[in-house]
């Protein structure tokens, strides 16, 4: 799968987001790429993974777990944020006692925008029912870098989420995690942002607004969302899946492309000893990881 998704990736900035030579585009891609369209903006990917969370085969929660302690609206702070690009990243359905049944779920995957108007998944989601008291969630990252020549003041970003809040851990949420550094190999901190929903609405729009985001720095853009309830059998639960970014074109304009090498390190990362990193900020490590794999000249 992790070849897969970056084979998707190099195809994508090879031949992509705005190039006239991505107009035939391929099988996988979205064909049109060329900027000929109003508001075409090109192709501009996200990671994207659903998680069961106890949603499955009754499994009970670690005690020892991180995630006992996540919330999918923001109330643990930068260390949701963090748990949330963590989560994004997991592999798909697992048994792995160290990650816990908090980790089950989808294998992460990509989607596409459409003309600049959004990207992300709306759909529903259905699982074997265990009775558990929290729904599913979705995680969702995209890498935006300023690609513009100068610093963009103010960078907002916006989205809409299904969510039931029923608990502490259910909600929704939009962040911005910018780094201390343009300079990939030298960041060694993140400074998050975030809007957040915690009430029982069946979709919510929030948005997010990070300041002085310098030329060629990366953001990196999350949204966290608690499925809503749809219907129940003896066996069987639905839920309605909203996690989408749209208004890509406003940051477009500003000067924000997409940074397919933040994309690869991301799914090169789940490879890689992730969960040896420092428990509460991990993010940071991808940004090395990048500067590592892929050195800018």
């Amino acid at each position: 799968m992790d070849l897969y998704l970056l084979n998707e990736l190099n195809k994508l900035e090879a031949g992509g987001a705005g190039s006239s030579g991505a107009s035939s585009g391929s099988m996988f891609l979205p064909p049109d790429l060329d900027g000929t369209t109003p508001n075409d903006v090109g192709s501009w990917p996200i990671i994207t993974r659903a998680s069961d969370r106890n949603q499955t085969d009754n499994w009970g929660w670690t005690s020892g777990s991180p995630y006992d302690s996540f919330y999918t609206y923001g109330g643990n702070n930068d260390k949701d944020a963090e748990h949330g690009v963590l989560d994004c990243l997991h592999a798909g359905y697992t048994e792995n006692n160290k990650l816990d049944n908090w980790t089950t779920g989808t294998e992460p995957a990509l989607a596409y925008s459409l003309d600049g108007a959004h990207v992300g998944t709306q759909t529903h989601y259905s699982t074997k029912w265990s009775g558990a008291d929290y729904g599913p969630f979705r995680t969702s990252i995209m890498w935006l870098r300023n690609m513009s020549g100068s610093t963009i003041n103010s960078a907002q970003v916006w989205g809409r989420y299904s969510s039931q809040y029923q608990s502490g851990h259910d909600g929704a949420s939009i962040w911005i995690g910018k780094p201390n550094s343009a300079a990939k190999g030298s960041v060694s901190s993140m400074n998050w942002t975030r809007d957040s929903y915690t009430g029982n609405a069946q979709e919510w729009n929030g948005s997010v607004s990070m300041s002085s985001v310098t030329n060629g720095m990366t953001i990196c853009v999350l949204g966290m969302n608690t499925m809503y309830y749809h219907q129940d059998s003896s066996n069987v639960a639905s839920w309605q899946d909203t996690n989408i970014f749209y208004n890509l074109q406003t940051l477009w304009n500003q000067g924000f492309r997409p940074d397919y090498n933040m994309y690869k390190t991301s799914l090169l990362a789940r490879d890689g000893e992730w969960n040896s990193f420092q428990y509460s900020n991990r993010v940071k490590h991808l940004y090395t990881m990048c500067a590592y794999e892929y050195p800018e000249t």
